[in-house]
């Protein structure tokens, strides 16, 4: 589900975000009306959480705007206000719901979730190719019979570039390591900075790779075995997308067999420098 995240309060905003992203949402933030308008027009979100107090375009305005442009994304307010007729001035801007502050966490990701349920084609229950299911809702992965391990060790990380492709780069590493793992198996994420570097690293215990082919595993259309994929497979883009995104970045992209089968694939992009981070 993704979700568009409109609060001026820059730490409420980062914390609320986190809470979600954790919860398998993928989160944009706006700090203002005109920047959430923009991120409107040329995104399509299943939900946007909309301050009402935003600086800059008032977040009635912005509501406005998105009613009368068609927007299918269910509008969820948020705001100080608790007085019904507040609830009531602002669902009759067109929103679908309203949530006062403070506001529980569970409370907010339940009715995310039940509007995310009334936009669009709905998903099913469960996500199915091949031997391996996907259980959205619970964020479980079966392979073969037998649930996959996820272990995560995520530090903040702060780079400049393009956040919509940065997040298809990691999708496409999460994709690639739980397409090609084992019955049973482990995936690895991790987040780091090192001097001037931010790090992502994605790893599973998938098939054996020959040392010779690593290296072909970024060109497109290609698998194990030196076989090319059928040309109506988009899955056999994945990598070669991370690679391109990574260029685009000036991103350094390795990839190393495991040992014991599966692969390692690290991503390096320039870090933010620190007289930058400063200023923030």
């Amino acid at each position: 589900m993704r979700v568009l995240l409109a609060e001026d309060h820059e730490e409420l905003a980062e914390t609320v975000a986190r809470v979600l992203r954790r919860e398998g949402m993928a989160v944009d933030v706006a700090l203002d009306g005109e920047e959430a308008l923009l991120r409107a027009g040329v995104n399509d979100y299943d939900v946007v959480l909309l301050d009402r107090d935003l600086p800059g375009v008032h977040g009635d305005q912005v509501c406005r705007e998105l009613a009368v442009a068609g927007a299918t994304s269910r509008i969820l307010m948020l705001t100080a206000a608790a007085a019904i007729q507040d609830r009531v001035d602002g669902l009759g801007l067109g929103a679908d719901d309203y949530l006062p502050k403070p506001f529980a966490m569970a409370e907010l990701i339940a009715r995310i979730r039940a509007l995310g349920r009334r936009g669009g084609t709905p998903l099913p229950a469960e996500l199915v190719a091949g031997d391996l299911r996907l259980d959205p809702a619970r964020r479980v992965a079966v392979r073969g019979g037998e649930r996959l391990r996820v272990e995560a060790s995520l530090a903040p990380a702060r780079t400049v570039g393009d956040g919509d492709l940065a997040g298809r780069l990691i999708a496409n590493l999460l994709d690639n390591a739980l397409r090609y793992n084992i019955p049973g198996g482990l995936i690895e994420v991790s987040t780091s900075t090192h001097a001037t570097e931010v790090m992502v690293r994605v790893g599973n215990t998938g098939p054996a790779v020959p040392a010779s082919e690593v290296s072909e595993l970024f060109q497109p259309f290609r698998r194990l075995g030196n076989k090319r994929t059928r040309h109506d497979d988009s899955h056999g883009l994945g990598l070669s997308i991370v690679s391109a995104i990574a260029t685009a970045h000036h991103a350094a992209v390795k990839a190393s067999a495991r040992p014991g089968g599966g692969i390692d694939i690290e991503v390096r992009f320039p870090a933010v420098p620190a007289a930058t981070e400063r200023a923030r």
